[in-house]
């Protein structure tokens, strides 16, 4: 019971903070709104690119070799990412073949050096 008292007094604590700190702020946050109202998707992302340009990391790298970074970095992300659902849908497939009784594909067998031999061979039988 004392803890269950101790949790509930935190928790009054934590949302009366919350109330405190969105009181204090909300005239700030209306004057902010008002301000963006006004303002269009262009605006913001041309206010982004001078802050980005402003930045230490855009000061210190060349543009391109900045792009080059964030695009191998989004291809290795892709790539993951693609790997995992790859893994998943190969999980699944397994796992309703084994419901349904259906035989899980064996590994393809190697190529064998043969193969353009008995190629030959069935091609001058068909003939």
């Amino acid at each position: 019971m004392i803890s269950f008292l101790v949790a509930f007094i935190a928790w009054l604590c934590s949302l009366g903070g919350i109330v405190f700190i969105i009181a204090k702020k909300l005239p700030r946050l209306r004057e902010a709104t008002a301000h963006l109202s006004n303002v269009g998707w262009r605006d913001i992302a041309k206010e982004l690119l001078v802050s980005l340009q402003r930045s230490s990391v855009a000061q210190n790298n060349h543009p391109e070799k900045l792009l080059h970074r964030v695009l191998s970095k989004t291809r290795v992300f892709i790539l993951r990412s693609e790997r995992v659902v790859s893994t998943w849908l190969e999980r699944l497939r397994k796992r309703t073949q084994k419901k349904n009784g259906a035989k899980i594909p064996r590994e393809p067998k190697s190529f064998s050096e043969d193969y353009w031999g008995k190629l030959k061979r069935k091609k001058g039988e068909g003939e």
